[in-house]
């Protein structure tokens, strides 16, 4: 009866992901700005683009929330120079979509370039007065 009961959510979660160009186009608009925000340390984009209740795991499997996400970026000792995303996979849920993508995020600190080949998955969710915001991101360093 579980396994039933399972499949049938499944399904119906399958059923109901939104295929609505429009609505996929909002959510890369997020993620852009999102991105942008990273590169240029906005704290007030990051603030708008961030939910109140952030899990932002990087691929060495540290947690961050919203403040301290926010603090790293824009006052920590490194600076990202370039967030790529390669072929991202959007799936909208009703208020809830997730991103799915390679991401190459380059790192400038004290001189030391390095590139972090990504796979990342972005869970986003549409709020009352701001739109799109991140709430959780998940990152798996890839092997090169």
């Amino acid at each position: 009866m579980r396994f039933l009961l399972i499949s049938l959510f499944l399904a119906g979660a399958i059923w109901a992901a939104s295929d609505n160009p429009a609505v996929n186009k909002q959510v890369m608009a997020a993620v852009e700005e999102w991105k942008r925000a990273t590169l240029a340390k906005d704290r007030q984009a990051l603030d708008r683009i961030l939910h109140a209740d952030l899990i932002y795991t990087h691929s060495t499997g540290k947690t961050e929330d919203k403040t301290e996400f926010i603090k790293a970026v824009t006052g920590g000792p490194s600076s990202i120079e370039a967030i790529t995303l390669m072929d991202p996979i959007v799936r909208v849920y009703g208020n809830a979509a997730l991103v799915k993508s390679k991401m190459d995020i380059r790192n400038n600190s004290g001189g030391n370039v390095s590139t972090a080949h990504l796979d990342v998955l972005m869970v986003w969710i549409r709020t009352k007065g701001l739109g799109w915001q991140l709430v959780a991101r998940q990152a798996t360093r890839l092997q090169q």
